[in-house]
């Protein structure tokens, strides 16, 4: 009747339930789900789907029904998820389908989980086919799904933490044949008869691997262990600088372990942590278990701490979809704390029956008007999806389409321009040093005025913020600019200081500053006044409304869509002795730049390229004056202060 290995149970030991049809089923599903109860199987006859009847499918998936493939081409099979053995075993859909080619690039590890918890499930519930990328999930878990083609459905997109994708599982004809673009962090109600189907699913595929780690979470239980872990979140948060990544202080941990190990037998703490041997460091005088006491030959390096969060008795989560993806797939019974940011300290969470997990940490208070807001707009969300999937176009992204006829109009000076080159959106600056990248499929052009010698490109000029950030600004992009993090910084800072030895005094703006690291670094060397604003930072704000000595602008203005509007933020911000420094790629040689098109690099963000004149027509036409320092470095200025005087007299005036 089913395929053998599905199911954790002898096939002595089925309840069926049978019906003659889909029909029959749904008289049954009226009288109550009492009927449901002890079934392991559900045999629907004269159907080969629930296509036609979407209330019967969501209802069947509500009460903890997935579709197994069935003998018979004309039965149906539904089989209880929590004891399905071999979730490969499971039906996998029928012609239209469902992907996420962003998946494994988007979000580390614990969000990859979320975003294919929620494409497993979503396919199996609607009876669709299941499309992704190769991703590190695959060789961990043991999947073998089909295979997504960028560009081959039309994508639907969600915002991080609007959570406006619940209204998907509320609906009786949710969208398909749709490529999904999110992070989806909250599980909905409907999940949770599936608890026990997600642990299943995401346990590792190496029988040998597996049995290991079972062994020695059997010894300490043998040896009555309590095991507590812990998880201390740093690595990229330290950078990143939004409410939803706030650093927990390690004391709040200290505090709570320090009254909650006396009330445990034999306690054990382990310490999950991206920070390295100085976090562990800080927990010496607790009962620790060895770092590598989960490790095993050829495991993912984050699967040890992943494995001691999920399999405690006691956890400490932290803001991260890391921890709270442990605490979701975890054995019931496993107590949860999460950091409270308003109480400064550790409270009980329970992470299958709240919601709204990252809005704790954003500041939004969920109990009054904001939550009934919330859910008024997942609800609108719902009929505009309705509406707008009917009307989709074939697209994955805002294309743009430019021909060599039409006119165009400079950004800097107004003027004429003329289509130079079109390079495919996956080109990088410098293609030659970088693995090769595949065709994006998106052809982008670059325009050349004739009177200032602008280059640059109208791709993204409609993109907001969110755009940039999944498309340019991703984790690929990082992951192939490793310095931007902290060399980059690193290397700015030393230039200031490097000009200005003498200017701790100076009131100093760092504009596009992206992380707050070279502020950090020249608060840290006796710079007193120095600010940061990220137009990529939602809670940024706009410019303060004051004048600063010197604002700087590292390899920005070429990588915004609009450089004349950022121009018009900059220059009021010095007022009249104030300067700004800006950092751009070799400007005295662009002229004579990719006469082919080869340095085009929009998938790195190189939107605009300047020369000489463009540069000094975009400053003079808001009435300062520039000149080059050498190096990419340029110094724009109206009245030169007493600071900046000699530093001036030695520079270039271009």
């Amino acid at each position: 009747m089913i395929a053998d290995g599905l199911l954790a149970r002898s096939p002595v030991s089925y309840e069926i339930l049978v019906t003659q049809s889909p029909e029959a089923l749904l008289t049954l599903v009226g009288e109550g789900d009492e009927i449901f109860e002890g079934k392991v199987l559900i045999e629907i006859g004269a159907c080969t789907d629930l296509a036609s009847f979407p209330h019967l499918r969501r209802r069947l998936f509500e009460l903890g029904f997935l579709p197994a493939q069935s003998q018979n081409e004309h039965t149906a099979l539904y089989v209880r998820s929590d004891l399905v053995l071999n979730p490969n075993l499971l039906s996998p859909g029928g012609g239209d389908a469902i992907s996420m080619t962003a998946l494994g690039r988007t979000g580390r590890f614990g969000n990859q989980l979320f975003e294919y918890a929620f494409l497993r499930l979503y396919a199996l519930r609607n009876g669709l086919a299941l499309r992704v990328p190769p991703w590190q999930g695959e060789e961990l878990f043991g999947f073998s799904d089909s295979r997504s083609r960028e560009g081959e459905l039309c994508e639907l997109a969600f915002d991080a933490f609007d959570n406006d994708d619940l209204a998907l599982w509320e609906m009786d004809d949710p969208p398909r044949n749709v490529n999904f673009f999110g992070f989806f962090q909250e599980f909905p109600p409907s999940f949770r008869p599936h608890r026990a189907f997600l642990r299943r699913l995401f346990s590792l595929h190496d029988n040998k691997t597996r049995r290991r780690l079972e062994s020695a979470r059997k010894q300490l239980r043998s040896q009555k262990r309590t095991l507590v872990a812990i998880h201390i979140r740093r690595g990229d948060y330290v950078s990143i600088g939004t409410p939803e990544t706030r650093i927990v202080p390690i004391v709040w941990y200290r505090d709570f372990l320090a009254t909650l190990l006396p009330q445990l037998d034999n306690p054990v703490v382990a310490v999950a942590t991206d920070g390295g041997t100085s976090v562990r460091e800080q927990f010496a005088d607790f009962p620790l278990l060895p770092a590598d006491y989960f490790a095993a030959p050829g495991l993912a390096e984050f699967w040890p701490d992943f494995y001691a969060l999920s399999e405690a008795e006691v956890l400490l989560l932290c803001n991260s979809s890391f921890s709270r993806m442990a605490a979701l797939l975890a054995e019931r019974g496993q107590r949860c704390f999460l950091p409270d940011f308003d109480k400064h300290r550790f409270v009980p969470y329970a992470p299958w029956e709240e919601t709204n997990f990252w809005n704790r940490f954003s500041g939004e208070d969920l109990r009054g008007e904001p939550q009934v807001a919330a859910l008024r707009k997942t609800r609108l969300r719902s009929i505009e999806l309705r509406v707008a999937l009917g009307r989709a176009t074939h697209h994955a992204a805002p294309q743009y389409t430019a021909a060599a006829d039409r006119p165009g109009v400079c950004k800097i000076c107004g003027g004429e321009t003329r289509l130079s080159y079109v390079v495919d959106f996956n080109q990088w600056e410098d293609p030659e040093a970088r693995l090769p990248t595949p065709l994006k499929g998106w052809p982008v052009y670059y325009r050349r005025c004739i009177d200032c010698d602008f280059l640059f490109t109208e791709f993204c000029d409609t993109w907001d913020v969110h755009l940039l950030l999944r498309h340019i600004y991703n984790e690929e992009f990082f992951g192939s600019n490793p310095d931007i993090v902290t060399q980059r910084p690193t290397s700015a800072a030393s230039k200031v200081m490097s000009l200005f030895p003498e200017g701790k005094q100076l009131s100093i703006l760092d504009y596009g500053a992206g992380n707050i690291e070279f502020t950090q670094i020249l608060r840290a060397n006796g710079y007193e006044e120095v600010e940061r604003f990220d137009f990529f930072d939602a809670q940024a704000g706009g410019i303060p409304d004051k004048a600063y000595d010197v604002v700087t602008c590292f390899d920005i203005l070429d990588r915004v869509p609009d450089p004349s509007e950022t121009l018009d933020r900059l220059a009021p911000a010095i007022g009249g002795s104030g300067i700004v420094m800006v950092e751009l790629p070799s400007v005295a040689g662009m002229s004579r730049c990719g006469q082919s098109g080869r340095r085009m690099g929009p998938r790195g963000g190189r939107i605009s390229w300047f020369t000489e004149k463009s540069l000094r027509t975009a400053f003079e036409r808001r009435g300062l004056s520039v000149a080059a320092l050498g190096d990419g470095l340029y110094i724009a200025f109206k009245h030169p202060a007493p600071f900046s005087a000699a530093l001036l007299d030695r520079a270039l005036k271009i």
